[in-house]
């Protein structure tokens, strides 16, 4: 089982509204497509409390799931380099320790509608939801917990109906920033709906922040819009055809043997022919670059001083999807790397939105062409539809044009999470 550390990227947003967020928050994000245990006293491994006493606001979960199963919470994250789960509702946290065979973690709230969970302030942190059973994990000798994999048949969590959002809680001195957000990165398993109270950026006014999916049915209609798409996007759907247990990212399907490996091979062909003559622009950190291919690869240069250059080789269907899509050989200098990765972020984003043969502005971000060109990515359609204000996690850089559900405020005062209808 995977580590949290060595899964795919989180979908933690890079900045909140009001000001940007530390790199801690960049790091927690990395880490947060891992899980952490939360476990039944019975099973629970021998495990330090955390020495301090860490602040902690209201959590107000509202399970709308029409569920007749006990609903479990999960909850892990960091404080400092240690990692930790939540034993109890009432907030109470203890250090991992090594687990070689998987492990249930998770408090169950049973059948209650509404429950009020004293959250901890960490980082990197998952908020797990499962229906029936606790997940079962596993932990690494350095006391990294592993994660639940839903794509996996593998994994013991397979049947077991869940789904998680993601946040970090950092400190800034003598305030504090909570962001998050649910996440489709890896799968989809039911719709949640968050809000965030606390201040805005100056401190000081009040703010309600929303996130998650707007539509009550939101699962119903992403499950059928994903079915109605026929082959490869229903081959998708994971358990019985009337209610699957999930939906998988594409690169997971492609690990499953359900989706083709080179789907979006004759795309990316395409789009190499146009930028030979044709040319992209965008401005990382506000500093121009353009691109062309050149000798079979993308080679953007820097306005003005053409020697600062790197170039992107053509990607594979399974790096676009999975949002690897980076420089070779990576540029030397802190800042000449950084305006690189941010560009095949970018470069990620039009793939997947279908709109990179159309618009060489990487960063023209005309909303309503996305998704309207062949071929459509049908998975971050469907996510993207029932949301609210039409914004999600669907893939790694959903992030770029302000597409992603993370909110975030400051000095927060308390957080609900509602589980809609999983039917």
């Amino acid at each position: 089982m995977k580590s949290f550390i060595a899964t795919t990227r989180g979908a933690i947003a890079r900045t909140v509204s009001g000001g940007a967020l530390t790199g801690a928050i960049v790091l927690g994000a990395l880490a947060l497509a891992g899980t952490v245990p939360v476990t039944p006293a019975a099973a629970a491994p021998t495990a330090a409390a955390a020495a301090e006493v860490l602040p902690t606001i209201p959590f107000k979960l509202i399970n709308k799931s029409g569920s007749r199963k006990d609903l479990y919470v999960y909850v892990v994250g960091m404080d400092g380099p240690t990692w930790y789960y939540m034993t109890d509702k009432s907030g109470n946290i203890a250090a991992f320790t090594e687990q070689t065979t998987p492990v249930p973690f998770g408090f169950s709230v049973g059948k209650a509608r509404r429950t009020t969970i004293t959250l901890p302030q960490l980082q990197a942190m998952r908020i797990y939801f499962s229906f029936g059973k606790p997940l079962k994990l596993t932990v690494s000798s350095a006391n990294v917990p592993g994660v639940p994999a839903g794509w996996s048949k593998g994994d013991p969590n397979y049947r077991t109906l869940f789904d998680w959002t993601e946040f970090t809680w950092v400190q800034d001195g003598p305030h504090s920033t909570l962001g998050g957000n649910a996440t489709q990165v890896d799968m989809f398993g039911f719709a949640t709906r968050i809000k965030l109270a606390g201040k805005q950026g100056d401190y000081t006014t009040p703010v309600v922040k929303r996130s998650g999916f707007r539509a009550k049915y939101s699962r119903r209609q992403i499950l059928a819009d994903l079915r109605q798409a026929k082959r490869p996007w229903k081959k998708l759907l994971v358990g019985r055809k009337r209610n699957p247990r999930r939906a998988i990212a594409p690169y997971h399907g492609m690990d499953a043997g359900v989706f083709p490996t080179k789907q979006l091979n004759s795309y990316i062909n395409d789009v190499w022919k146009t930028y030979e003559t044709g040319k992209m622009t965008a401005k990382p950190q506000n500093v121009a670059y353009t691109g062309q291919v050149e000798n079979g690869n993308l080679v953007f240069k820097k306005d003005g001083d053409p020697a600062t250059s790197f170039s992107f080789p053509k990607p594979t269907t399974r790096q676009v999807y999975e949002g690897a899509i980076l420089p070779d050989p990576m540029p030397g200098g802190v800042l000449v790397e950084q305006q690189a990765r941010a560009i095949g972020a970018l470069l990620q984003g039009a793939f997947l939105r279908s709109t990179l043969n159309k618009q060489g502005n990487l960063e023209s971000c005309r909303k309503r062409s996305f998704y309207k060109n062949a071929p459509v990515n049908e998975y971050a359609k469907a996510i993207h539809k029932p949301s609210i204000a039409r914004k999600a996690y669907a893939f790694g850089y959903d992030d770029t044009c302000s597409q992603s559900s993370y909110i975030g405020v400051h000095d927060p005062d308390w957080m609900r999470i509602d589980i809609l209808p999983i039917k």
